[in-house]
């Protein structure tokens, strides 16, 4: 294949990024540092954070790769609106169409872009008309599974794809979905995300737990996530509950709109802990002093990228068996169930009773040596092989 004698210009295109606190902002984070550390270039067009209420530069360049741009967002207004599908799209998509558009004339009378790099369907939706104004090709990250039923939606889904260039699906389960809207497999990849598996890494548990003052005889399961009701938040919580009297701590971290409730439930029953959002370094210690991660959902996730930062930790999954979770873990390193609360509270305690069988240093290394063999930083070729290919 001809090799390009320059740098790409990629317009990375998303409602979401750092640090804005999510598993898709990560991933990006991920993505356009390692693109950088190939010397192509990333601009990335955005909104400011919308999940918190932190101020994030409006301008910024990181190194000599990456620039940002971050529009300005009614923040409280986003989270009342996530919920509905069609207010959350006619709430992200003009802003976003109508600066990327000014940027496209700005940029291309200088240093032109050569693709764009959608992740989501509004990006998606945005990036067909700028292909048809610009003539610039686009790739489609989707993040998510969307379980399309015959409709506008599955229409408005399949016109948006079919303009795209390729489109990169983050499991199997997602890929299938698009097959069913008749897109055609020779336009579809499937990727895996990756982590800095530095800094999620085998760390002293006994020590990260005497330094967070959580007791060092309990079982710990971690919860990190969004504070959505799809996110299996309530049925966590119930059947954590019907645990009570046995030695184990449920640990939660994120934020969004159950955060009130779980807070009552922190008053409730002193074995759950609630940390709000976390920053990736203090997250990275509570994976290690965690005893497993749960992930609940009960709608069909995409991915969920804590799965892998747990597994580079060292802590096994208890996972919903739904979406793409199922594909990103095997039953070595995972128990998957059928969310309610009683499976949940089953589950929690078949997860102790795997450690004890398996040994927790055993287990600490299967995990580690199973995110390594399959959340390496390699990963990102899958996207450079499709940019190198539509843009020679």
């Amino acid at each position: 294949m001809e090799k390009l004698n320059r740098d790409l210009n990629i317009l990375q295109l998303s409602p979401f990024f750092s640090p804005n606190i999510g598993g898709v902002e990560t991933h990006l984070d991920d993505l356009v540092k390692e693109l950088a550390n190939r010397k192509i270039n990333s601009y990335v067009l955005t909104y400011q954070p919308v999940m918190s209420k932190i101020n994030a530069p409006s301008v910024e360049k990181i190194g000599k790769y990456i620039f940002i741009r971050r529009l300005e967002i009614i923040r409280n207004l986003f989270l009342k609106i996530e919920p509905y599908p069609i207010l959350d799209f006619l709430f992200l998509t003009p802003p976003l169409l109508i600066y990327s558009i000014y940027f496209l004339i700005k940029r291309n009378k200088k240093n032109k872009i050569d693709m764009i790099h959608a992740h989501g369907l509004n990006a998606a939706f945005i990036s067909m008309f700028l292909k048809f104004f610009f003539k610039t090709p686009f790739v489609v990250s989707t993040h998510a599974t969307y379980s399309f039923k015959k409709g506008l939606l599955s229409k408005l889904v399949s016109l948006i794809m079919s303009n795209a260039n390729h489109i990169f699906t983050l499991s199997k389960a997602s890929k299938e979905e698009l097959l069913k809207i008749d897109l055609p497999e020779s336009k579809i990849s499937v990727y895996k995300y990756w982590v800095d598996q530095v800094k999620f890494n085998l760390k002293d548990k006994q020590a990260l737990r005497e330094k967070y003052q959580v007791n060092k005889n309990l079982f710990v399961v971690l919860f990190a996530g969004r504070l959505f009701e799809k996110k299996g938040v309530t049925p966590l919580i119930e059947g954590f509950n019907m645990l009570l009297n046995e030695d184990k701590m449920l640990i939660i971290a994120g934020t969004g709109p159950l955060e009130s409730f779980v807070k009552e439930q922190v008053e409730l029953n002193n074995k759950i802990k609630y940390l709000g959002g976390l920053n990736s370094e203090l997250l990275s210690d509570y994976y290690s002093l965690a005893d497993a991660l749960i992930i609940p959902s009960t709608h069909d996730e995409g991915f969920g990228r804590v799965i892998i930062e747990a597994l580079s930790s060292g802590i096994p999954i208890i996972g919903s068996n739904r979406g793409g979770i199922p594909e990103a873990v095997n039953n070595e390193v995972s128990i998957l169930i059928d969310v309610n609360p009683k499976n949940i509270s089953k589950g929690i305690k078949e997860m102790e009773e795997f450690i004890i069988k398996n040994g927790a240093e055993k287990m600490q290394k299967k995990c580690r040596t199973f995110a390594e063999k399959n959340y390496s930083c390699d990963n990102i070729n899958t996207f450079i092989k499709i940019y190198e290919e539509i843009v020679k």
